[in-house]
């Protein structure tokens, strides 16, 4: 048997603090998760067994590794980094519906290991491109001799409630609920938020409000129900653990989510029959194979074949676009090829700001979304003219998420597509006020046809 590497010293994470098993911490952008000496013999028992290395293998839980015990008696577990971060909050319907999936499957194995799962969030799970995967390994614990789950209700609020919503359509309006980390999406707020249709299809919906309501007016009610759980003899069998959730995982495979469409899905297919789009296409994936990058944000990415170029080339990508129906869409054609894109719903006007306990437990996207290079394909125009962005600034946000360099399209005034967007304010620009505000920030600059001529592709490096 091969020696355990050393412990080295770790930056613990401010969010992990209330685990009752551990910390999570970062050694140069290494996770390394410190176990308590308290909890060290379950864990190691993991470990030894090979569950964790099953678990890994079954792409259910992180790639996970023991290190040497620290110096008071506990455990250092390394796990592998996956990038990007992202969060709930930028996730399509069906990014949510595979992360809760992806939980299930994951109590369901344990189960039959008479183990459970003590939380399940999305935040305990991470896209690996259009993967999810578990990240939590002290969630795991020995089953609960009372409960057939105890996260039953995070499960609910969580991910099912707010999968009721993205059903109905109300995908963005589930997403700004779930700013609320650590409560989620409850019976009554669900109850308030859900439209009619849907309550009328689950009157169960209305109901549990309900009861939730008259229970909550009645503390010594509360009491009387956990003395009662309290002094159950004998709990659920692994047997019926492993049938409830094997039953609530055919409910959610079995939702079918909805996503309002929008002018910009169908973006590519309303391009003019005279635009070479295939040009532009063609010297985009040239330029990128011929940089290389480890990775690429693809900013306004609408339905994303560039995405696309760019993670078939090799690159981690990072998706972003405010359109749901955009980002699902792209989502599941990533998917189906295994393609190391992880798409994320959000403006780029109105980021992914930090959030959580203090305002700060959650970093914001674009410190999170920092890449090699940068695609600004088709949007300059909307950065400028819809969003009242100066050049400056648009070299500013550029110089921000990429760290060598941005493919950048300009978009001359005369463009057809400037038509679609209403300035209400004179606006004025040419290529060489483009050119000079973006060389500020990112000096070398070549030059490239795009797909027409009111457009220039240029290829920026700092």
């Amino acid at each position: 048997m091969k020696p355990l590497p050393a412990v080295p010293n770790i930056e613990f994470d401010p969010a992990s603090y209330i685990d009752p098993h551990g910390r999570l911490g970062w050694v140069d952008d290494q996770p390394i998760r410190i176990i308590r000496p308290a909890s060290r013999p379950f864990y190691e028992g993991l470990f030894e067994k090979g569950l964790i290395e099953r678990w890994c293998a079954q792409n259910v839980l992180v790639e996970s590794h023991l290190l040497k015990p620290t110096p008071d008696g506990g455990l250092a577990v390394k796990h592998t980094r996956i990038w990007p971060t992202s969060y709930c909050v930028e996730w399509s319907p069906s990014m949510l519906k595979d992360a809760a999936l992806c939980t299930l499957d994951f109590a369901i194995e344990l189960a039959d290991h008479g183990l459970v799962l003590q939380d399940a969030t999305p935040w305990n799970v991470l896209f690996d491109g259009s993967r999810p995967v578990f990240v939590d390994l002290t969630s795991v614990v020995p089953e609960d001799n009372k409960l057939i789950w105890p996260a039953y209700g995070q499960f609910l609020s969580h991910f099912r409630n707010p999968l009721f919503l993205s059903h109905a359509g109300r995908g963005r309006l589930a997403r700004q609920m779930l700013f609320d980390h650590l409560n989620g999406i409850g019976e009554a707020e669900l109850a308030g938020a859900a439209p009619l249709g849907l309550k009328l299809r689950r009157p169960s919906i209305a109901l549990a409000a309900m009861i939730k309501a008259q229970i909550e007016k009645r503390p010594h009610l509360q009491t009387k129900i956990r003395n009662v759980a309290a002094s159950q003899r004998l709990g659920p069998s692994q047997r019926q653990r492993a049938a409830f959730l094997g039953s609530l995982r055919r409910k959610v495979e079995g939702m079918r989510l909805s996503s309002a469409g929008n002018v910009w899905q169908d973006y590519y297919t309303g391009i003019p029959k005279d635009v070479d789009r295939q040009k532009k296409l063609d010297t985009v994936e040239r330029v990128v194979r011929g940089i290389g990058p480890e990775s690429v944000i693809d900013l306004g990415a609408n339905t994303g074949p560039f995405s696309m170029i760019a993670a078939r080339a090799g690159a981690k990508t990072i998706a972003v676009d405010s359109s749901e129906p955009c980002m699902d869409t792209l989502y599941l054609s990533a998917k189906s090829e295994s393609l190391p894109i992880t798409p994320l719903i959000a403006d780029l006007m109105s980021p992914t700001p930090a959030f959580g306990n203090f305002g700060d437990q959650f970093p914001g996207l674009l410190q999170r979304a920092r890449s090699d290079y940068a695609l600004c394909l088709g949007l300059m125009h909307h950065l400028h003219v819809a969003g009242r962005q100066s050049f400056e600034r648009i070299a500013d946000l550029l110089g921000r998420v990429a760290r060598r360099g941005v493919i950048f399209e300009f978009v001359a005034m005369d463009d057809t597509n400037n038509e679609w967007i209403s300035a209400g304010r004179e606006i004025g620009y040419d290529f060489d006020t483009v050119r000079g505000a973006i060389a500020t920030v990112f000096p070398r600059i070549e030059i490239l046809d795009s797909d027409r001529t009111t457009r220039k592709l240029l290829i920026c490096e700092k």
